[in-house]
C-alpha cells in the first residue's frame, strides 16, 4: 500500500509526520479523559438503568435495539444481574441460541431465514456496544455466523471472502452480481462506537435488484478489521480497491463508496485520497474537526443518547487498552 493514503491527495511526507503527530497528541488527550475527575461527577447508567433503557428502546425501534422484539429483550434482561460483559453476553446469546436452533431445525426455507435473522440481532446484541470481553467477542463471531446463514436465504449470491492486508486478512460480506458486470456499491457503516459492518438485508435486495453489488467491509478498530483507526487507517480501503480491481465480475472504474457516521469519516477521506478510482463518495452524517476535539469528549463520554459505555467503547476504536476503564 506504500504511502498511497497521503500521497493520493499530494501531500508532503513531512506534513504526513506532522498530521501523525497532531493525531497522536489527540489521541493522548482522550486517553487523559479516562482519569478525568469531572466525568466521575456524571455517573454511567447503572444496570437496573440499562435494562429498563434497553426495554423501552426495543419497545421503540430505536438505536442500538434496532430490529429486537421486546419479548425477546426482556427473556435476555431478566437474565442480566450486573455489569459483568460476560454476563451480557452471555444473557442475549442464549436467547439467540434458542433461535439459531430454530432455523437450523427448519423444513421452511423462510422460517429458517426469519430465526437466523433474529439470531444474528441477538448474538450482535450481546456484543454491544463492542467486544472488550472474552463473552463479547464470541458473541460477535456467533453473530457473524448467523448472518451469513441469513444472507444465503434473503440476498442471492451474498457470501463472505477475505484477502491478505499486511500479515493479517480483511474479511468482507459481499455480492456482485457476476451476470450483470454492474457497478459495486461499497458500504462501510459505522455508528457511534459500535461494531460496523452490519450490511441491512432490505436496502442491500433493492440495490441488487438495479443491478448493483455491494462489498461490505468494517471501519478501522471496529468488527473484524486487522487495523486500529488512526490517521492513515484508510490505506485500508486502497487494498479493497486493489482487491475490486481484481475481480472479472466488477466494474472497477464505477465504484462508489458510502460510509455512515464515523464511516462517513473514510468516505470523506477517500473522496481524496483515492478520488481517481471512484466514480462517487457518500459520506452520510460525517464528523467534523470539532469531534476530533478533547472538548468535544469530555461533554460527551457520557450522553444519555448512548446506551451505556460509550468511553470503553470509544477506546476500542482506536486501542486494545480498554481495561483501563
Amino acid at each position: 500500500m506504500g504511502d498511497r493514503g497521503y500521497h493520493g491527495c499530494g501531500q508532503t511526507k513531512s506534513a504526513a509526520i506532522a498530521r501523525r503527530a497532531l493525531w497522536l497528541i489527540w489521541f493522548a488527550s482522550l486517553l487523559a479523559l479516562v482519569g478525568e475527575p469531572a466525568l466521575a461527577q456524571t455517573a454511567d447508567r447503572s444496570i437496573d438503568e440499562i435494562k429498563t433503557e434497553t426495554l423501552a428502546r426495543a419497545q421503540t425501534g430505536a438505536y442500538p435495539a434496532l430490529g429486537i422484539q421486546p419479548a425477546h429483550a426482556a427473556d435476555a434482561l431478566g437474565r442480566i444481574n450486573t455489569r459483568d460483559p460476560d454476563e451480557w453476553a452471555a444473557a442475549w446469546s442464549a436467547v439467540a441460541d434458542g433461535y439459531l436452533a430454530k432455523a437450523q431445525a427448519a423444513a421452511d426455507p423462510k422460517d429458517a431465514d426469519a430465526n437466523y435473522l433474529r439470531a444474528w440481532r441477538l448474538y450482535y446484541f450481546g456484543q454491544w456496544p463492542a467486544p472488550t470481553s472474552a463473552g463479547k467477542r464470541a458473541a460477535y463471531r456467533r453473530a457473524i455466523d448467523a448472518y451469513l446463514l441469513h444472507a444465503r436465504y434473503s440476498i442471492r449470491r451474498s457470501r463472505s471472502c477475505a484477502f491478505p492486508l499486511r500479515a493479517a486478512r480483511l474479511s468482507a460480506i459481499c455480492d456482485c452480481r457476476p451476470t450483470h458486470r454492474a457497478p459495486c456499491r461499497w458500504y462501510w457503516r459505522y455508528r457511534g462506537s459500535t461494531v460496523a459492518r452490519r450490511p441491512s438485508p432490505r436496502p442491500n435486495a433493492a440495490v441488487l435488484r438495479q443491478g448493483i453489488g455491494f462489498f461490505a467491509v468494517d471501519s478501522p478498530g471496529t468488527g473484524q478489521a486487522p487495523m486500529k483507526a488512526g490517521e492513515t487507517s484508510e490505506r485500508m480501503y486502497s487494498r479493497v480497491l486493489d482487491y475490486l480491481a481484481t475481480r472479472q465480475d466488477i466494474d472497477s472504474s464505477r465504484i462508489l463508496v458510502h460510509g455512515q457516521s464515523f464511516g462517513a469519516n473514510w468516505a470523506a477521506k477517500l473522496a481524496h485520497t483515492e478520488a481517481k478510482r471512484l466514480v462517487g463518495a457518500v459520506a452520510q452524517s460525517p464528523p467534523i474537526h470539532r469531534t476530533f476535539q478533547t472538548d468535544f469528549f469530555r461533554g460527551r463520554m457520557y450522553t444519555r443518547e448512548y446506551l451505556f459505555d460509550l468511553l470503553p467503547a470509544s477506546l476500542f476504536l482506536w486501542s486494545e487498552i480498554t481495561s483501563m476503564v
